[in-house]
């Protein structure tokens, strides 16, 4: 169900009658009755009943509230006794005590007669992340006809937990507690750290690291969304047993018409050593393989690395392959992922290293959990190595195929039907956002050519999208909403707006990298919707980029000024 505030396009603190003034204009665009008989009656019928619920919930005090508290599911359980004669049912008692201005005891009456709704409510503000790995060994055992011992189980060289949580304490504020452990050869260490993230304005935040075993380890950064997608992360951070800091800047941005996404990175000490660089190019081709080329100094031991990503079976399926190089050698992989249901992931693959020898990988990720378990195969300096390189990819291969094909005859159908499920809704939902753009285009149409009359606000171009995904053109959605040179969207998920869908259907988890791990340390979340705007208010034009959840108001003082109205659009 869609968010009733983004239907209505009102925040959370409206009055009843900005709530009344923003029904009535989309009962003008949206009544069935102004419609001619047909499809397109049908489907403005649709969308009226869409925001005619949303206006039933936002202007009932009783309603309003539980969905400020609880959310969609609890709203439906309350409506059914609505209209309940029974003066004890849920509805009549929650009425009741907000005619005494006990809201306090109407939520605690809510709360214990929706269980349900509040353990769901807890689960999506406290995130839990896992993360285990335990690297093991099989050079002592008679692997091809080597080793001393006969052919058993890896031997265990190492261990590695982490955990976190995260809590946000506001809209603009979350507390992330952190706790790893790691053993390797006999020897251990346990870090602890705390991590702060605040955003005092949309499109700008403030994050802050300290290590508890070691309060003279801490960062402190900002990160910033510019213009054309253009996002910049400067980080300031101690170094250990020194008394010099470390200063980072990253810039991420797309290139040729977000044909390619390019990064750059520059680490500098306070005594201007230079401590790394980074240069990188991604394609963003739908249709070919993803690939990225990457060029470093001192980040880590292999300065050039290429790498590519290809889908297969609409995306449940990763092939995942990566070539490094460097003054100690190179580095190869070759990864197979594939998704058993929508919310579990198995990949695994080979590794070939000249430093360490022939790694066979496996990983499982379940939401936030992840298991990943390399064992060492082989050393480079084996007799026989090549020959267990080529016997590894094939074991690879055919443990890959036949995963697939067990799972295809014993849980296939579970996925088949999660599959189908998950595109209808994806297909409906963008179908419904499409007829909500047929009507709601002829108004924006003469909202841009009344706000070009008199210099006003005008959307020259607009981008819903996921980096690295699907994108929609929002430029009539949002001068839709344009009222006297002023455009406000509410805090919130812009997929919940009329005309817009959410993206994250379109690139579910069952295609999420989650090898990228192995293939980086600089895991960079590409899943989150951004807003770009592109508009011309007064004699200029400006750029700006909100993420999804931020508040929108337009002309906007945080906007990247490009230059004449008439000059740039």
């Amino acid at each position: 169900m869609m968010d009733p505030y983004s239907i209505l396009n009102v925040d959370k603190i409206a009055t009843e009658a900005r709530i009344q003034s923003s029904y009535k204009n989309l009962s003008k665009t949206f009544h069935p009755d102004r419609q001619p008989p047909g499809k397109a009656r049908d489907a403005a019928q649709e969308v009226f009943v869409a925001f005619k619920n949303a206006h039933e919930i936002l202007t009932d005090p009783v309603l309003r509230q539980v969905y400020d508290d609880y959310g969609n599911e609890a709203v439906r359980i309350v409506k059914m006794s609505i209209h309940s004669q029974d003066p004890d049912a849920l509805y009549p008692t929650l009425l009741k005590y907000h005619q005494m201005n006990q809201k306090k005891r109407a939520r605690s009456h809510v709360l214990e007669s929706l269980e349900e709704a509040s353990i769901e409510k807890l689960d999506h503000e406290f995130q839990v992340r896992t993360f285990m790995e335990f690297p093991c060994s099989t050079e002592s055992t008679c692997f091809s006809k080597e080793g001393v011992e006969p052919i058993g189980l890896p031997e265990l060289s190492g261990a590695s937990l982490s955990v976190s949580s995260t809590t946000p304490a506001s809209s603009k504020l979350d507390i992330t507690l952190g706790i790893s452990t790691e053993i390797n050869k006999g020897k251990g260490n346990c870090s602890r750290n705390v991590a702060i993230g605040y955003k005092p304005q949309q499109g700008t935040q403030i994050l802050a690291n300290v290590d508890l075993s070691n309060f003279k380890s801490f960062s402190i950064g900002t990160t910033r969304t510019l213009a054309s997608n253009t996002t910049l992360t400067a980080t300031a951070r101690s170094i250990p047993k020194t008394r010099t800091m470390a200063l980072s800047l990253v810039s991420h941005r797309d290139l040729w018409k977000n044909k390619f996404r390019g990064t750059w990175a520059l680490g500098v000490g306070s005594d201007f050593s230079l401590h790394y660089g980074l240069f990188s190019f991604t394609t963003l081709f739908t249709d070919y393989p993803t690939i990225t080329a990457k060029f470093n100094i001192g980040v880590n031991q292999y300065p050039i690395k290429l790498s590519a990503k290809k889908l297969y079976n609409d995306g449940s399926q990763i092939f995942y392959c990566s070539l490094g190089w460097g003054s100690t050698g190179e580095e190869v992989k070759a990864i197979f992922s594939r998704a058993i249901t929508s919310y579990t992931d198995l990949s695994m693959g080979i590794k070939h290293a000249s430093h360490s020898g022939l790694t066979w990988l496996f990983q499982v990720e379940r939401g936030g959990f992840t298991f990943r378990l390399p064992i060492l195969i082989s050393s480079v300096t084996s007799s026989t190595y090549y020959e267990k390189t080529t016997l590894l990819s094939c074991i690879t291969m055919i443990c890959d195929q036949a995963i697939g094909q067990i799972w295809k005859e014993i849980g296939g159908q579970v996925l088949q039907v999660e599959k189908d499920e998950f595109d209808y809704k994806s297909q409906k939902t963008k179908h419904d956002a499409e007829q909500q753009l047929y009507f709601m285009k002829p108004i924006a149409n003469l909202n841009t050519e009344r706000e070009h009359q008199r210099n006003g606000l005008v959307i020259y171009q607009a981008c819903y999208f996921i980096e690295q995904g699907p994108r929609i053109d929002a430029k009539i959605q949002l001068q839709f909403w344009v009222r006297n040179g002023v455009l406000q969207l509410p805090s919130g998920s812009k997929s919940q707006l009329m005309g817009f869908y959410t993206l994250l259907k379109m690139a579910p988890n069952l295609v999420k990298p989650f090898w990228s791990k192995w293939a980086s340390k600089d895991n960079v979340n590409s899943f989150v919707p951004q807003l770009w705007i592109r508009y011309a208010s007064g004699d200029s034009t400006y750029e700006i980029t909100i993420q999804d959840t931020d508040s929108l108001h337009l002309p906007n003082k945080s906007a990247a000024v490009l230059g004449a109205r008439d000059i740039v659009r």
